[in-house]
């Protein structure tokens, strides 16, 4: 009977809303009671507004949830002298004249309590002499999927690109906002961040492909325009009507294309070619990597803190073994020293770091300031990162930042080396670096992953670290189907402390793949040290004939680095 109700309720809500409305669905979560309460201290007569738009339709504002309210408030103490249920409180002059009707109750109020999104509370706010309270929390802008099912899929970013990824928004519902493929954190088709969120791009590829339309993907979206969306936004059709707003955007569209216009990458009117700008023994990796020979790079991770003593020592324990040193960005999202800092520290130690420079936390202003702030330190070997989801590490309700993708960042390090900055300002002194980044072999959005890995390469990726690989018959795949690519290829491993490990990682990494018979080996070792040397070694021995080097991943393990390699000076 419950269900009955409630189904009837919420189709008489949607039918309501269909034919009213003229707001999107925005929603929105209720505010503990307690918040309110908090807020309402000192006030003791209280007048209610609620939404009978998209509110009711989230189940947070409409009549039932303000006559609960009002109850609840009563119980508290509090006397609510009145309430309104507004067609829609975001519109001004139709909460003006609704407030009208209510005027004597409204002027008994202290203060009032308004059960809509944001833009009505403040339209509230506006008319009224005394404080005005939300009683919600604004999410998102959003789909009715089902009863009570609403799901985020519109940014309102200002410029969408769902013409060429299948009418999916990737900005919208990729965590990271990827426009120009995958990160290399899916499994199974679900987003790394979880919480039942599938991957996007596996959606976009799955209906491209449906519509026959997968070459779209191989498009390269240039860095957002954000010029066209800053905050407040103002629409005011009495100054300019739609069409008129639509010419204007046309010459914006054409002025781009004619800034974007000259070459096959997103390359712009100053004309920076990739071919122009590769360096030639710019670094010791890359005199390697050139001349041949089959690497050996390991990875320290920065201090969480300031006391960099261990890491120095690291660093000089395997200096002997390794070409160049990873040096991290927040791995896995948890805050640590940053990369730069320790890099420009190896540097007076003679040891060759590779900087990582995530697009995680950084708009591009701070990214090229950081860019060129490297290269005056004396660093030369960049990584170009995406960064792992912040909801992963420890600031789980830090702000994401994504201005840019790894693919846009790398366009964007190879104009800076051409002597431009983002929007082809004149730079004092050009920057060289040795630019790479980074693939998931065991992806299973693999042909994703080749089509972005490629993208990069366009991009100015000279060289790409790859993710754990256990399988050398995936990994002898996966470098079968990149063959044409004129990139070196690095491929990486981990050191096995146990085979517990080993099936962690199998059932919680992302393209990670440890074969059932190295677990084996590891569950057998009367010595687990030896034997995970003795699997890093037969790893090592077995890639040389299909890559270009090993890079070894310690994970705080740094004294079984000079067991793995072979001396290298």
């Amino acid at each position: 009977m419950c269900y009955l109700y409630y189904q009837t309720t919420f189709a008489r809500e949607i039918s309501y809303h269909r034919e009213n409305s003229d707001t999107p669905v925005i929603i929105t979560e209720k505010k503990p009671l307690a918040e309110i309460l908090e807020n309402l201290q000192g006030f003791d007569k209280v007048f209610l507004v609620g939404c009978a738009d998209c509110a009711a339709l989230a189940q947070t504002g409409g009549e039932k949830e303000l006559e609960s309210l009002s109850i609840k408030l009563t119980q508290a103490g509090k006397e609510v002298v009145g309430t309104l249920l507004s067609e829609g409180p975001c519109h001004n002059l139709r909460i003006r004249q609704e407030l009208r009707g209510q005027n004597g109750e409204v002027a008994q109020a202290d203060a009032m309590v308004v059960l809509a999104c944001g833009a009505g509370v403040q339209a509230v706010a506006e008319l009224q002499q005394q404080p005005v309270f939300p009683g919600l929390n604004s999410l998102f802008l959003g789909n009715v999927k089902r009863y009570g099912w609403f799901e985020e899929r519109c940014s309102t970013c200002g410029e969408c690109i769902i013409a060429d990824t299948g009418g999916i928004c990737p900005v919208t519902r990729c965590a990271k906002a990827l426009v120009n493929g995958p990160c290399g954190g899916s499994k199974d088709g679900m987003c790394e961040v979880g919480g039942g969120r599938e991957c996007v791009w596996a959606l976009i590829m799955t209906k491209l492909t449906e519509q026959g339309r997968t070459h779209l993907l191989d498009k390269y979206q240039t860095m957002k325009d954000y010029e066209r969306s800053i905050k407040p936004g103002i629409v005011d059709l009495r100054m300019e009507n739609q069409d008129a707003r639509s010419e204007r955007l046309l010459t914006v569209i054409s002025d781009r294309a004619e800034k974007y216009g000259n070459s096959e990458f997103g390359q712009r009117n100053w004309q920076i070619k990739l071919e122009d700008v590769k360096p030639t023994g710019l670094t010791r990796l890359q005199q390697a990597l050139d001349s041949g020979q089959f690497v050996q790079t390991a990875e320290i991770v920065p201090p969480k803190g300031v006391d960099v003593a261990k890491a120095m020592e690291y660093a000089k324990l395997i200096a002997d073994y390794v070409v160049a040193v990873n040096v991290n960005e927040n791995p896995a999202s948890v805050m640590r020293l940053n990369s730069l800092s320790l890099s420009h520290l190896f540097t007076t130690l003679g040891v060759e770091p590779i900087f990582h420079i995530t697009t995680r936390e950084r708009n591009r202003l701070a990214l090229q300031s950081e860019l060129l702030g490297a290269y005056v330190l004396g660093i030369r070997n960049v990584l170009v990162l995406t960064g792992d989801h912040q909801s992963m590490g420890d600031h789980k309700e830090a702000k994401p930042v994504y201005d840019l993708d790894s693919v846009q960042l790398l366009r964007l390090c190879t104009e800076m080396m051409g002597g431009k900055d983002f929007n082809g300002h004149d730079l004092e002194g050009k920057p060289e670096y040795y630019l790479g980044a980074v693939v998931n072999p065991g992806s299973d959005l693999l042909d994703l992953q080749i089509m972005k890995m490629r993208k990069k390469a366009h991009a100015g990726a000279r060289y790409f670290f790859t993710q754990a690989v256990y399988d050398l018959d995936i990994f002898a795949s996966f470098m079968d189907k990149i063959k044409d690519l004129d990139v070196k290829v690095i491929v990486g491993i981990i050191p096995l402390k146990s085979a517990k490990m080993a099936r962690f990682m199998n059932q919680n990494i992302p393209g990670i793949n440890v074969p059932e018979r190295l677990i084996e080996r590891m569950e057998k070792a009367a010595d687990r040290t030896a034997e995970s040397i003795a699997i890093c070694r037969d790893l090592i021995d077995g890639s040389r004939s299909l890559c270009n080097g090993v890079h070894v991943m310690p994970i705080g393990w740094y004294s079984i680095v000079p067991q793995i390699f072979d001396k290298i000076n």
